[in-house]
């Protein structure tokens, strides 16, 4: 039997999160088809190299995001799940969004590391409508300011969104390290 997910709430300092969401508002998340031998699925998505440490160019919010995805989502990871992990892609930040016609399908795999998922999603909707989150006998919606935790080998899936209404997260891949 797979572990149940991780969650932690709230994941970020007062006001980082609200800051992050509005970053990621600004974003040209494009739809992002998912086929690989292990997933398939739609979502929205964008991928950015984050900015230089000191770079005074950079909006606040993306200026922050080097430290939070190199440093402290691993260090609570790391606290949470007994055990030292580091980016799998430094320098890279993945902003997702789940919209009307998003889905996604991982299976099992023989994957090693951690799926970490910080939330960025304002009010919940019911399972009814879809774009919740499934791994295992687990399910759940999406949050605010709530890093979920999962074990990279572990299924994971979100039924199609049938509504208007949108789902915004961190995919933040880490490995052992």
């Amino acid at each position: 039997m797979m572990p149940a997910p991780h969650h932690l709430e709230p994941a970020l300092p007062d006001g980082q999160a609200a800051e992050l969401a509005a970053a990621a508002a600004l974003l040209p998340l494009q739809p992002h088809a998912i086929q690989s031998p292990v997933a398939a699925g739609v979502c929205w998505r964008c991928d950015l190299a984050l900015p230089a440490p000191g770079d005074l160019r950079a909006p606040r919010a993306l200026a922050a995001l080097r430290p939070l995805l190199e440093e402290t989502i691993p260090a609570l990871a790391s606290r949470a799940l007994g055990r030292t992990l580091r980016p799998a892609r430094p320098g890279v930040g993945s902003f997702w969004a789940l919209r009307k016609g998003a889905w996604y399908a991982r299976a099992a795999s023989e994957d090693v590391g951690v799926t970490a998922l910080l939330e960025l999603t304002g009010a919940a909707w019911p399972a009814l409508w879809g774009g919740h989150l499934q791994s295992g006998a687990h399910t759940w919606a999406l949050g605010w300011d709530r890093l979920s935790l999962l074990e990279a080998r572990q299924p994971l899936s979100v039924s199609l969104l049938t509504r208007h209404v949108e789902a915004t997260f961190l995919h933040i891949p880490l490995v052992g390290g």
